[in-house]
């Protein structure tokens, strides 16, 4: 999931300053928000995905039930919080790095 958004930040990156070096600003504006938009998607989906499907990922982890229900409790209450986590290290931190 990480690998995920380092690629797509790595690849906005990359588009962004071929386009600021052909002194083309009005596209990086464009490739920046596609990939803002994109970013949204894929963290609502993973989300979407991680809340639904977590059960049956912890069970085939650990057959503790005590454990899987206090995960799944843990899941459900950082789950508006994922989508953000995502957004913010894919687009924001991993740049600042770059």
């Amino acid at each position: 999931i990480i690998a995920l958004g380092v690629g797509l930040s790595i690849g906005t990156t990359s588009l962004i300053a071929n386009s600021i070096g052909e002194n083309n600003l009005e596209n990086s504006g464009k490739i920046f928000t596609q990939s803002f938009i994109l970013s949204i998607f894929i963290s609502i989906f993973i989300t979407t995905l991680g809340i639904y499907f977590s059960p049956s990922i912890i069970s085939s982890i650990n057959n503790d039930k005590e454990t899987l229900e206090l995960s799944i409790k843990y899941i459900h209450k950082k789950k508006k919080s994922m989508i953000l986590a995502y957004l913010i290290l894919g687009l924001i931190l991993i740049p600042i790095f770059q």
